[in-house]
């Protein structure tokens, strides 16, 4: 019967994450771990809740196995409050529920005051110690190429850092994508492929190299391996809901997008039609009323022409008519004038041709006056 080789899995699963980091005995892995990411040089680490496999399984049973980060608390000798969380897949608000974690870190030592050798007379808020929270990504948070980065509290103008009364800084975040390696020699690059392979080269330190002998599988006790493939089952059903769920959102959102973009088109066509109708009937109605305008002219034109040509004819034969009028009297005149020349001068017994010369009447006319 052939044996099938059952995959290996990575740190990033919550059963071996809690197994390196949250085991008392693997002070030396943490203290490495803070050394290289957070750069803390911490002589000795306290693990607040210690992993137990059987413990881990009943709460793990009660949770559901429900999880997307898992994550640890550990205190140093000075007492700094140190939280590392394992963000296995990117969250709604997470930078919001980070901040809201470490409020509610930091509120919770409120009133412990037993925590250190203090003066008898203290308060409450004596108690409170700096927070530095350190998370570990599977995913791209920043647009670099840092794979580690830190924030802390400092004023906008003088980059003066905020410290409390023991001039320690309150807050420190630090998150480190595992997305991301550098360029120079560091044992960031080793940290990396630790939690992304659970394997690392030669050179690794000794203490990565004993946190990948931890996760190897012929390591893990059988519940641990329970736990491990339990934990592996789940969080695979997550993934395939998370992808489930982006392609449905997608769907969705196209869907939504074809529709407010039908609808934008049509209020977007049902405008530029409007602009384009009003335009076209002002150019539509400029011709017309050209057209139209040029017609009525033309028979305001010829109607006034006529009546113009008609008062104008009116005057021109009247004047015409008296000029004519005045020359042909002058003639009639002229003609009857001659007549009556005639008349006297046959009265008193002119000759004939003297009355024809001084008239210029023919003998015919003469003598039949």
């Amino acid at each position: 019967m052939v044996q099938v080789k059952e995959k290996e899995v990575t740190p990033l699963n919550d059963v071996l994450f809690k197994k390196v980091f949250a085991t008392q005995a693997n002070s030396h892995i943490i203290m490495g771990f803070l050394k290289d990411i957070a750069g803390i040089n911490a002589e000795s680490v306290k693990v607040i809740d210690p992993y137990n496999v059987d413990t881990y399984s009943k709460n793990k049973e009660k949770n559901n196995l429900n999880y997307t980060e898992v994550d640890l608390a550990a205190t140093l000798p000075d007492c700094r409050q140190i939280t590392i969380e394992l963000q296995v897949a990117p969250q709604g608000y997470f930078n919001r529920r980070l901040f809201y974690y470490i409020a509610e870190r930091y509120r919770a030592m409120y009133g412990k005051v037993n925590q250190r050798n203090l003066p008898t007379k203290q308060t409450k808020y004596d108690s409170l110690e700096p927070i530095h929270s350190i998370n570990i990504l599977n995913f791209m948070l920043f647009d670099d190429e840092f794979p580690v980065d830190h924030f802390v509290l400092r004023s906008k103008r003088g980059n003066r850092k905020f410290l409390d009364e023991k001039g320690a800084e309150i807050l420190i975040i630090t998150f480190f994508e595992l997305g991301k390696k550098t360029n120079m020699a560091s044992n960031i690059n080793h940290w990396v492929d630790f939690f992304l392979k659970g394997k690392v080269g030669p050179d690794a330190p000794d203490y990565i190299k004993d946190a990948c002998e931890q996760v190897r599988r012929q390591n893990l006790t059988r519940g641990e391996l329970e736990m491990v493939n339990t934990a592996e089952k789940v969080r695979e059903t997550q993934k395939w809901m998370l992808l489930n769920s982006e392609r449905r959102g997608m769907k969705l959102g196209l869907e939504q997008g074809r529709e407010e973009g039908r609808e934008e088109g049509i209020e977007q066509g049902r405008e530029e039609g409007r602009e384009e109708g009003i335009e076209q009937g002002i150019e539509q109605g400029i011709e017309r009323g050209i057209e139209q305008g040029r017609e009525e002219g033309i028979e305001r034109g010829i109607e006034q022409g006529r009546e113009q040509g008609i008062e104008e004819g009116i005057e021109q034969g009247r004047e015409q008519g008296i000029e004519e009028g005045i020359g042909q009297g002058r003639e009639q005149g002229i003609e009857l004038g001659k007549l009556q020349m005639v008349r006297n001068l046959k009265e008193i017994g002119v000759p004939m041709e003297q009355m024809m010369k001084a008239s210029g009447l023919t003998r015919d006319v003469i003598e039949k006056l």
